[in-house]
Order: C-alpha cells, then sequence, then structure tokens
C-alpha cells in the first residue's frame, strides 16, 4: 500500500472529497486508537499504514 491523497481515496471510494472528510474527521479516534498514529485533519496525504486501515474497513478497492 502507498500513501494517498484523500481525494484519491475518496474517488477510490466513490464519494464527493466533502464527504470523505466528512467520514475520516470521524474515523481519526479509531484510527488512533488501533493504530497507535496521531493524525491531523489537515493533512492531505495519508500514511500507507492508514490507508491500508481505511480500505480494509470500508472494503473500498484501490
Amino acid at each position: 500500500m502507498k500513501s494517498m491523497l484523500k481525494s484519491e481515496l475518496a474517488q477510490a471510494a466513490g464519494v464527493s472529497n466533502r464527504t470523505f472528510c466528512r467520514w475520516f474527521r470521524h474515523m481519526i479516534p479509531n484510527i488512533e486508537k488501533d493504530l497507535n498514529v496521531a493524525i491531523n485533519t489537515r493533512d492531505r496525504l495519508i500514511p500507507p499504514n492508514v490507508v491500508k486501515w481505511v480500505c480494509e474497513k470500508y472494503c473500498i478497492e484501490v
């Protein structure tokens, strides 16, 4: 898995950037707890381990 922009992941999920950013904001506590990483909501680039977690959790094909 590679790092991805939020817009790329939103496109893969089939939703708008705005919708994905809202979803992502609500996912952050779970991501931080499961992966033990700190995530800033304003970052455009999502690290590979977080991309993998989101794709597995929400069945997104990348």
